[in-house]
């Protein structure tokens, strides 16, 4: 109002054709209109030299050029123009707090090099744009955002296990949008070209990603594209752990088994297929263990006064009992395979035994003489054999004790030692 105020006296009383003529009033209004023409055309010529410095446009680019000199024209003569800037895959507030995720009309948004936004009509999907300035229409809206790198998703879930055990376990999967690569040398490009963006990308797999977007329960909005991949391997993993019982899933009966391992193989080969229709790709899946759905760490570890939820208490006792189980099987077949050794070295001794009188007798035989004599001399190879410390370790006490009661007639046996566990005596 100033302005005006300021160029209607300059025309009634201090413009350049004041002087012509003496009429006040044509000469003011001519005067006037002289002179809105000179700031009109100051104006529009400011806004032609500024428009393509305003917004970062590429310089090279006419038509961007051309659409940012026409935001600027609409913005400084009072049209709406719709505004909005893409960081990290979120749309950034306005300068008052306001929410600008669904802009709509005649405007311009800024996307980061690493993101992707779709612009809708009323009908349908109308372009995939991005990164840099994406131009909008007037009857365009801002719908969705994609961002191009590695997206990481990780939330604990719970499910029920075949014997009616409820469990919870936490999900963690690493995805990409399907042909979208990394750049990996930057500086590999013309110095009169523009700089390379950071990410290559395909329109056909973000089409893909956002055409199956479905609406939460209770009719509010979409779900975001980069949430449905984690859904999906949920989905999966509730029916794999509905065919498992507890135990199986922990295997404390087989500790060298890992049925976590066998279950995220079964999901990749299921996950991978079906998120590769939808322009995603798997880039990792792990699973945590599978834990009781009260299980509290805080209290399970608790030093001074650690409590176990109802059901891994349980669980404990019955995998005790279990291996207590087994422990007797092994001690009873351990002492059942130690006796059978036993009596197998047992006869054994008792054959070579024979085998080394016999040769001693072959061998020290005499030639000549009554019957008695060759006794004594049998008794007397018998007690040489018998105080051979190996031989002695091989028989037992009462069969010593009848050898050295022939072999010596009249004299007491000596007291030997108590033989030890495995049957021998510790004299050996």
């Amino acid at each position: 109002m100033i302005l005006v105020a300021v160029l209607i006296l300059y025309g009634f009383f201090i413009g350049p054709l004041r002087a012509l003529t003496n009429d006040i009033f044509i000469t003011g209004l001519f005067n006037l209109f002289v002179a809105f023409v000179i700031v009109m055309v100051f104006f529009y010529l400011t806004l032609l030299l500024a428009g393509s410095h305003v917004l970062p446009v590429n310089p090279r680019d006419r038509q961007e050029k051309a659409a940012a000199r026409g935001i600027l024209r609409r913005f400084a003569t009072g049209g709406r123009v719709a505004m909005a800037v893409v960081r990290d895959g979120v749309v950034v507030p306005g300068p008052g707090g306001e929410p600008r995720e669904e802009v709509w009309g005649h405007g311009v948004i800024d996307v980061d090099s690493t993101s992707v936004v779709t612009l809708h009509t009323e009908i349908d999907l109308s372009r995939i744009k991005g990164p840099g300035l994406v131009f909008m229409r007037e009857t365009e809206q801002l719908r969705h955002i994609v961002d191009l790198r590695i997206q990481f998703r990780s939330q604990e879930f719970e499910f029920m296990t075949r014997d009616g055990i409820p469990i919870k376990a936490r999900l963690t999967l690493r995805f990409q949008i399907d042909q979208a690569n990394f750049n990996k040398n930057l500086h590999a490009h013309d110095p009169k070209a523009p700089f390379p963006a950071p990410i290559s990308w395909s329109m056909r797999p973000v089409a893909r990603a956002l055409t199956n977007l479905q609406v939460v329960d209770g009719g509010g909005p979409l779900t975001k594209w980069n949430d449905l991949p984690l859904l999906y391997a949920k989905g999966m993993l509730r029916a794999i752990i509905s065919e498992y019982r507890f135990d199986d899933l922990l295997s404390p009966n087989e500790p060298t088994r890992d049925p976590r391992k066998d279950i995220r193989e079964q999901i990749i080969a299921r996950l991978k297929p079906v998120l590769m229709q939808q322009g995603v790709k798997v880039l990792s899946l792990s699973i945590a263990m599978f834990l009781p759905q009260e299980f509290d760490p805080d209290k399970t570890f608790n030093q001074e006064k650690p409590e176990l939820d109802p059901i891994t208490a349980q669980r404990i006792k019955a995998w005790k009992a279990e291996w207590e189980s087994r422990m007797i099987k092994l001690n009873a077949e351990g002492q059942a395979e130690a006796d059978r050794q036993r009596e197998k070295a047992r006869a054994q001794a008792r054959l070579e035994s024979i085998m080394r009188l016999t040769q001693a007798l072959e061998q020290d035989l005499p030639l000549s003489g009554d019957q008695d004599q060759i006794t004594q001399h049998f008794w007397k190879v018998v007690k040489k054999i018998t105080d051979d410390p190996k031989t002695r370790s091989l028989l037992e006490e009462d069969q010593l004790r009848f050898v050295l009661q022939i072999a010596r007639p009249g004299e007491l046996p000596p007291q030997l030692e108590p033989p030890d566990a495995h049957g021998f005596s510790s004299t050996t």
